[in-house]
């Protein structure tokens, strides 16, 4: 009987090893894959304190944006939360058919007062996977 005990314990020692040093590839990977994005957001972060809020101005007064900055508003809206234009279809002049953006939703955010400070006091660190995709 201390026998199969030990035997026991020692099946779940193993098993409790084997768990522990995937546990550790995953840990490894993820530090790899962070130490990766690092410079990515370092560089927004500094993108983000270059922002004043004469060009918060000057983005409110664009009627037709070009279809990049349709599309970066777009991913704020996303990130806050904010609500998007439900799925229509439009094409890019390159003749592209792509998802059209929310821009009557962007214009009504970046008319809030605070929006350059919600960006900058945005909580990056619970970003979505959801979020991401």
């Amino acid at each position: 009987a201390a026998q199969e005990k030990t035997n026991e314990v020692q099946s779940v020692s193993d098993r409790l090893e084997v768990q522990k040093a995937g546990i550790q590839v995953e840990k490894d990977s993820a530090e790899q894959e962070l130490e990766a994005a690092k410079p990515a957001l370092l560089e927004a972060i500094h993108a983000l304190e270059t922002i004043k809020p004469d060009d918060i101005s000057t983005l409110k007064k664009l009627q037709q944006p070009p279809m990049l900055i349709r599309r970066i508003m777009d991913g704020v809206l996303v990130l806050l939360g904010n609500s998007l234009n439900s799925v229509e279809v439009e094409t890019e002049p390159s003749g592209r058919k792509v998802m059209a953006a929310s821009w009557t939703y962007s214009k009504a955010m970046i008319s809030d007062m605070r929006f350059l400070v919600t960006l900058q006091e945005f909580e990056k660190d619970c970003v979505t996977d959801e979020q991401c995709e």
